[in-house]
């Protein structure tokens, strides 16, 4: 390389910002664990093809999983009602119920409901750190196989109790979360997308491709939400979880004809599976050097900053939107599901259309940097938190959710600029990484947000949201943290290039 005979100050002088990274990963790995991988190959109308393929794959898997999750706190809640109270049919499905009888109810679904969604996350999270190095060398394609199938396998358990034994405990979503847990759910399948994605995107591309992947997830929720109400009016949760296992199964069907992501990378046959080393304690170690190996210019602390970020606003989505969100609205406002499955669709519609339009218009017209969009994204949501927590009327919610369309450009938009600050060979432990960050906070978020709900549902049940702006709050401190790195950054590149060229302009004068 000609740079190995320059200084790396001279470098970054006559390189621009992509060639330095590349010379910047040049440097030896201490612990020797990358393996050398063939140059990447020009795949420009390749990757397109790919990005369309991989649009039917997340909408089936999306819908189908939402689908399902969309009523189980429902499925909780009537269970718990008929299973465990001396109340008949009639009384449970009384919305209108006394008070008293009502937040007891709600107090032991939502400790159900906790251990479901931890059963679901806790093995993906480790799962993960497992599983970076390993789709670093054979490829996203293949993993996603296995939370697809999980998927499946689960639903499949909800239908067999509900059809065969209506009279089932509460405790049977425990055990259909089993297999949903065990195959990493959606930790690992994101994991894998987000790697499958940056293997066949070019760098410029990678924006605008975790855009199309994001605003397909968020605008399967509406369609998902919509199918959830008609299907289940019509055929109850019998149908609903029919439905939902066809979609995970169309889902599988397009998985197999997307090409092999690790063949797009190096153009090359992908390597024989070495399954042996999934389990190796040097899997994790990988991942952790990833992100915390020493770079240039404060890109680590960059890196652990946006994972930071991303962390909490899973903690914050994970514990309060989808734990509480149902249970809060049906305490206050007497919501039924149908009710909260309309309102579900009306904000991350909203949501979805407006991620794409902030994307193209700030980032692609205005050219307004990723983290500058997080920013505004982060200011917009916790004014969103504090309308839940003190809305007394209908309208109040939907204002919020209307007002909450910049906050599906943030998911993207980090991840785009995580991709950038790493190398193709170290994106899979890096997505590992963020990936367990994400579902490990939610293991303390969800028990965290639910016993707040449960000792403040007599007192104000709005201090659930209250609790939640507080702690995205905290984002705003990591995000300009991260702006001052970067704009440092690139304030030191821009006074060396000044520098060496104001050199090279004095050497020239000196020889004429």
């Amino acid at each position: 390389s000609p740079c190995q005979q320059l200084s790396l100050r001279q470098c970054v002088a006559n390189t621009n910002m992509s060639n330095y990274e590349n010379i910047e990963r040049q440097v030896p790995d201490p612990l020797n664990t990358v393996e050398p991988q063939p140059p990447p190959v020009e795949r420009d109308e390749v990757s397109y093809w790919m990005r369309c393929v991989t649009i039917p794959l997340v909408f089936f898997y999306a819908v189908g999983m939402m689908s399902r999750d969309n009523v189980i706190q429902n499925l909780i809640l009537d269970k718990v009602c008929r299973y465990y109270s001396s109340l008949d049919e009639a009384m449970c499905d009384n919305q209108t119920m006394n008070v008293t009888v009502r937040n007891i109810l709600q107090q032991d679904s939502v400790l159900l409901n906790m251990f479901s969604q931890l059963i679901q996350l806790l093995p993906g999270a480790f799962m993960s750190l497992f599983l970076g190095p390993w789709i670093d060398q054979y490829g996203g394609r293949n993993l996603m196989i296995l939370p697809i199938v999980g998927n499946f396998l689960g639903t499949i358990v909800y239908y067999l109790c509900i059809q065969f034994w209506p009279n089932s405990p509460p405790e049977m979503v425990l055990v259909a979360s089993v297999p949903i847990g065990l195959t990493g759910a959606k930790v690992i399948f994101n994991m894998a997308l987000y790697k499958y994605i940056a293997n066949i995107s070019t760098k410029p591309t990678k924006n605008i491709s975790f855009v199309i992947a994001d605003s397909v997830m968020m605008a399967s929720i509406p369609m998902a939400s919509a199918l959830t109400g008609l299907i289940f009016k019509k055929a109850q949760y019998a149908g609903l979880f029919s439905f939902s296992a066809g979609f995970q199964l169309l889902g599988l069907f397009f998985l197999f004809c997307m090409p092999n992501d690790y063949h797009v990378r190096t153009n090359s046959v992908s390597p024989t599976c070495n399954c042996s080393t999934l389990l190796s304690v040097d899997s994790i170690q990988q991942s952790f050097y990833a992100v915390f190996r020493q770079r240039p210019l404060n890109r680590t602390r960059r890196i652990c900053l946006l994972i930071g970020i991303l962390s909490l606003f899973t903690l914050v989505f994970q514990g309060v939107d989808l734990n509480i969100q149902f249970f809060f609205l049906a305490n206050r406002f007497n919501w039924t599901m149908p009710q909260y499955m309309f309102f579900v669709s009306w904000s991350v519609g909203v949501m979805s259309v407006g991620s794409i339009l902030i994307i193209a218009l700030f980032s692609h017209v205005f050219h307004i940097a990723d983290d500058w969009i997080v920013l505004i994204g982060i200011f917009v949501r916790v004014g969103t938190l504090i309308m839940f927590g003190l809305s007394s009327a209908t309208w109040f919610i939907y204002t919020a959710g209307a007002i909450s369309f910049m906050y599906g450009a943030l998911f993207s938009c980090i991840r785009s600029q995580l991709s950038k600050l790493a190398g193709s060979d170290e994106e899979g432990k890096l997505f590992a990484v963020m990936s367990s960050a994400e579902a490990c906070l939610p293991v303390i978020g969800i028990p965290l947000f639910s016993l707040i709900y449960q000792g403040s549902i007599g007192l104000d049940p709005g201090i659930i949201y209250y609790t939640a702006a507080a702690i995205t709050g905290l984002t705003l401190i990591l995000i300009s943290l991260h702006i001052f790195y970067r704009r440092k950054e690139e304030s030191q590149i821009l006074s060396t290039k000044n520098e060496l060229v104001n050199n090279d302009s004095q050497q020239f004068s000196s020889v004429l």
